[in-house]
């Protein structure tokens, strides 16, 4: 059967001398493809006259690498080779999907000592040889013993992650057709997609404002600060490269674009409207890129959770802060997040949340309800609520929301779980709030931190916003 359009390529890297698992290979391989799934395998993959080192690198940048782990594999300069390129590429623990076999001995720290001090074994054997034989100045030799100094070094560390997984013996794979471990490659696969194809959007949103001509002083400034990082654009565009980077550095890189671009226009006389006219596309686009802060893998699991939600749902982001909220809110509505600083610049908010300081109202639920209906009116209309407040003003106000987020605008209000006293954290006036206005967001922040929301720690990505948000503060 061929590999289905779309369907994951993955790489195994096992002990092919080993007949036992050569045969597991096999039926690995079987099991591919009546799914679709293309194996490579080094017996498919070199060629007569191929290289095996070439191999051996590719399968480690893999995105998707079944390792067959067992004693022969640790004790094998080949194999340890590969599992040190997956390391090396990053993203061990997501990248490598195991079959630990009985005799590798990985759960016990002395078991793990073993397999480390049998390579530093190794290593004194071939120093030794290449000392008595005269052979110091051979390139080949000395790779040889960096590798094995480099084994020693992480195999320990290695093999500490891989004992933490949940890898099932062999016998479980063999008899279910490797269904749990090709399920999870599938799943794995779908979210890697999906992160591509978001991150082509952000790109896109990215690319449309910097081609804009009255953006053009600042699509230089990007250009000139990402020459002065040394990246080279030959066939890859200024919205690429910002999003193909780590969220650090493609806000870096905007961030100096953008003081520069400011300071240039300042010194030039432009008139300051221009110049803020200038500011609020650069806040845009870094609200376009920010996005890519989110964790996409739990992204998808949350997507069903946003958007004109029922009463029944509740979204609850274990972050703390409302910038937070926001960079989530926004990544989940797939639109560009949008800051405000206070007086001092101190703290950062988002756009488009509601106060969480809701007034007041005595202990009736409705009269909570009410009130809240009354800050939302506030913050969304921009303007004193009506009195009294009537099943017309919820329809207008609820229509309001549900147009402002099809342009774009999810206003949303973040309740901290902390909070008892908050009116939201009652679950009666929360479903009779969301009863009269499903069109609005509310969103739980806080709790227990154990999900990886952000690909960056909260308080950092805090530090980035509110450092590029100064930018204008200080032009102005």
């Amino acid at each position: 059967m061929m590999s289905k359009e779309g369907a994951p390529s993955v790489f195994v890297s096992y002990a092919w001398e080993a007949e036992d698992q050569t045969a597991l290979v096999d039926q690995l391989e079987k099991a591919c493809e009546e799914r679709g799934v293309n194996l490579l395998r080094d017996t498919k993959r070199i060629t007569y006259k191929g290289s095996i080192r070439q191999f051996m690198n590719e399968l480690g940048a893999a995105h998707y690498v079944v390792v067959v782990l067992s004693d022969p594999y640790l004790k094998s300069e080949f194999c340890m080779y590969e599992l040190l390129e997956i390391d090396k590429n990053k993203q061990f623990h997501k990248r490598v999907y195991p079959i630990v076999l009985p005799d590798a001995k990985i759960h016990r720290s002395s078991d793990r000592l073993d397999y480390r001090n049998f390579w530093e074994q190794e290593k004194k054997v071939l120093e030794k040889k290449t000392k008595d034989g005269g052979l110091e100045n051979i390139d080949t030799v000395y790779e040889d013993i960096n590798l094995y100094a480099d084994i020693r070094r992480r195999i320990d560390k290695l093999m500490g992650i891989l004992a933490d997984m949940n890898t099932l013996t062999q016998d479980t794979h063999r008899d279910t057709d490797f269904d749990a471990l090709l399920s999870r490659v599938f799943e794995d696969h779908e979210t890697s997609q999906a992160r591509i194809q978001f991150r082509d959007e952000v790109q896109q949103n990215i690319r449309k404002q910097l081609k804009r001509q009255k953006l053009s002083p600042l699509q230089k400034a990007v250009v000139g600060a990402l020459n002065e990082a040394h990246f080279t654009l030959n066939s890859r565009d200024e919205a690429s490269i910002l999003c193909e980077q780590d969220i650090k550095s493609g806000i870096d890189v905007l961030h100096k674009a953008t003081q520069a671009c400011m300071e240039k226009l300042e010194d030039e006389g432009v008139a300051a409207s221009r110049r803020d006219e200038i500011w609020e596309e650069a806040r845009t686009i870094l609200g376009w890129l920010i996005l890519l802060s989110v964790n996409e893998e739990w992204a998808c699991a949350k997507s069903n959770c946003f958007g004109a939600m029922g009463a029944d749902l509740r979204l609850e982001i274990p972050l703390e802060t409302d910038a937070g909220a926001e960079v989530v809110v926004s990544r989940l509505a797939r639109s560009p997040a949008g800051f405000a600083t206070d007086m001092r610049g101190a703290n950062v908010y988002g756009k488009y949340g509601v106060p969480g300081a809701i007034p007041e109202a005595g202990f009736a639920s409705g009269d909570q309800v009410l009130e809240l209906k009354k800050a939302i009116w506030k913050t969304v209309i921009k303007g004193e609520p009506p009195h009294p407040f009537s099943e017309t003003h919820d329809e207008q106000l609820n229509y309001t929301l549900k147009v402002r987020g099809e342009r774009g605008e999810h206003h949303y209000i973040a309740v901290p779980v902390s909070e008892r006293n908050h009116p939201l954290n009652n679950e009666s006036i929360y479903h009779a709030l969301k009863s009269d206005l499903p069109a609005l967001n509310a969103v739980f922040i806080g709790g227990k931190i154990a999900e990886a929301v952000l690909v960056i720690p909260e308080p950092h990505l805090l530090v980035l916003i509110r450092e590029f948000l100064l930018i204008h503060r200080k032009s102005t």
